[in-house]
Formats: structure tokens, C-alpha cells, sequence
């Protein structure tokens, strides 16, 4: 099922033909959204960073792309498909035509958010960078890279790999945010090295300092080496939850604090 504009159809090919064109050959920006325990998780900063993109790549915002209208589109496809499943992803698509904007809201296959531990390989990907501007805070600016970060992954028997800008320094992975604990310091890339600013990274990451725990959260410029020396390693996405990372080439990694800030921030916020 799908919310084109407003209207709930079952698939694409029900709505007009020029929209229909429209959305497969314009441009347009996406984010993905999560429904959990009977709530939209993060929607403020979801919208806001919608609102954001749309500005950026100057798109013509209709006046009635609020927070409250967009969030009742959301619901429209909720009530539909709750006989189910309870907890929902969808991906909104923003694109435009003579000037107009719509949007298309989309189910994707979800699992609730948790702590994921099974084996995860993963490496530095080196053979493209992201560039480190405020343009690749965007979701849609570097989407072509990841793809092909990803398949790279893939072929190598690998489940995700690290991606770096032209400064050689850490931005993200392949799959969501990078977070690094070594001793009682939380770092994690700044958005000045270019990663995406996702919803969840900038909820958890104003958690983190707000939360009184006696960690220390540092957005930072990251080189490769602070991988190894870190004592845990874990990446972030609203896809998935968190995912721990027990081993990077040949450093192993505990997991004990990861798993404690992320139940803690579950408990608190979901």
C-alpha cells in the first residue's frame, strides 16, 4: 500500500500516469521513518530534517506540509495495515512537477529496533570518499556512493564497511552512524566530516547529553586508527536499532557499554 499524495492506493500504477512519470524521472529527496510502540519515533527531528532537504534543494514547500498534516498521512497507512504488525518503516519520497511538490509514503519490511550482536563483518572502503560538507548531511547527496559501498561489501563477504571523505577521516558506514567508546568518552564523526545528519543519530546523540551517566559524548573529526584503539564500536540506524561490532581487522571489541547506553535510551525515549 502506498499514500500518494493524500490518496491510498495499492500500487503505483493507480494513480495518474504524468505523476507516475514524474516520480520516476525527477528528482527527489527520501527519509525513512519508524512506527513503534503506537508512536512516530523521533517525528520532530524527522520533520524538521524533511523541511530542511526540501529547502535546500529548493523545492516549492506547500503551506500545508505541516508537522500535524504529514503526521496524519503517516497514520492513514497505519490503521490500514495494523492488522499485521505493529511496528512499521516507511520511506517518504518528496519530488516535483511544474514546480508542484508531492509526496509518496511507502512500507518497507520491518523489525522492531533492538540490540543486534550476531557476527558483523566489516572494513574500511577506500576506493571512493565522501566529500566533507554540509551538502552530505543529505540523505540524497551520497546515495549512488553507498550503493556502490554496499555492493563492494557484498562481493567481499563482507555486512558493512566504513566509509571515509577526502581527508582520509571517518564519516559513517555503509548502513548508519558510527559510534566509538573508549573509556568513558562516546565519540562519533561531526557533521563536518560529512555523515548523514540522521533523526535518531541527533536524538540519541542530545540523549547522551542530556542523560546524567558518566560518559562523555564528543563530535569529532575521526581518523581510521581510532577504530582500533577504541574499547567498543557499535553503528546506529533506525532500520535496525544498534548494531555491535565485535571485531575490526584484528582488534576485538567489548560490548557491555553499548548494549547499557542503547537499553537505557530505549527505555527512555521508545
Amino acid at each position: 500500500m502506498f499514500n500518494f499524495n493524500g490518496t491510498i492506493v495499492s500500487k503505483i500504477n493507480d494513480v495518474e500516469p504524468e505523476l507516475v512519470h514524474a516520480l520516476k524521472n525527477s528528482f527527489s529527496i527520501f527519509e525513512i521513518v519508524r512506527y513503534q510502540n503506537n508512536k512516530i519515533l523521533f517525528w520532530d527531528f524527522h520533520y524538521l530534517r524533511m523541511m530542511a532537504s526540501l529547502r535546500r534543494f529548493r523545492f516549492n514547500i506547500p503551506k500545508h506540509f505541516s508537522f500535524e498534516f504529514l503526521e496524519t498521512e503517516i497514520i492513514k497507512l497505519i490503521k490500514i495495515n495494523r492488522k499485521t504488525t505493529n511496528d512499521f518503516l516507511f520511506e517518504f519520497h518528496f519530488f516535483s512537477d511544474a514546480r508542484i511538490t508531492y509526496f509518496l509514503i511507502s512500507l518497507l519490511p520491518s523489525k522492531p529496533l533492538k540490540i543486534n550482536d550476531s557476527k558483523y563483518l566489516i572494513d574500511l572502503y577506500k576506493e571512493n570518499s565522501i566529500t566533507a560538507s554540509d551538502l552530505s548531511n543529505f540523505s540524497i547527496t551520497n546515495r549512488g556512493l553507498r550503493r556502490i559501498a554496499a555492493k563492494y561489501a557484498d562481493e567481499n563477504e563482507l555486512n558493512d564497511v566504513v566509509l571515509i571523505n577526502e581527508h582520509k577521516n571517518i564519516v559513517e558506514t555503509s548502513l548508519g552512524s558510527i559510534y566509538l567508546i573508549q573509556n568513558n568518552k562516546i565519540l562519533t564523526p561531526s557533521l563536518d566530516s560529512g555523515c548523514q545528519d540522521f533523526a535518531i543519530r541527533s536524538y540519541f546523540n542530545n540523549w547522551l547529553k542530556k542523560e546524567e551517566t558518566t560518559f562523555q559524548l564528543f563530535e569529532i573529526i575521526l581518523n581510521p586508527f581510532e577504530i582500533q584503539k577504541s574499547d567498543e564500536f557499535f553503528v546506529l540506524s533506525i532500520e535496525s536499532g544498534i548494531q555491535v561490532v565485535k571485531n575490526y581487522r584484528k582488534t576485538n571489541f567489548k560490548r557491555e557499554k553499548s548494549k547499557f547506553l542503547y537499553e537505557k535510551f530505549i527505555e527512555s525515549n521508545i
